[in-house]
């Protein structure tokens, strides 16, 4: 009897047409303006006080290579490169 009960039902079901999704292509577009300017032309490692910190806590040293380093990362032009991979890659 149950069985007969539980294939009345399937039988009764009405299927629905499943409506195609359609992603908005063009959406409008808002200016940004509290963006802070970038971050250019400074020494990371002089500027960090806490990478500082933790050098000295770890007894690394290399002092005037970490700020060598830390002038070259900050510079405008490394900066720019951060996205190059993603702007230069071809989607099909």
């Amino acid at each position: 009897m149950r069985n007969q009960t539980l294939m009345t039902a399937r039988a009764s079901c009405t299927l629905v047409a499943m409506v195609p999704y359609r992603p908005l292509t063009a959406l409008e577009a808002h200016e940004v303006s509290y963006q802070p300017p970038p971050l250019v032309d400074f020494n990371a490692f002089d500027a960090d006080r806490a990478i500082q910190d933790g050098v000295a806590g770890s007894g690394a040293g290399h002092w005037d290579r970490l700020s060598a380093f830390g002038e070259l990362v900050g510079q405008a032009e490394p900066l720019s490169l951060v996205g190059l991979p993603m702007r230069t890659r071809q989607h099909p």
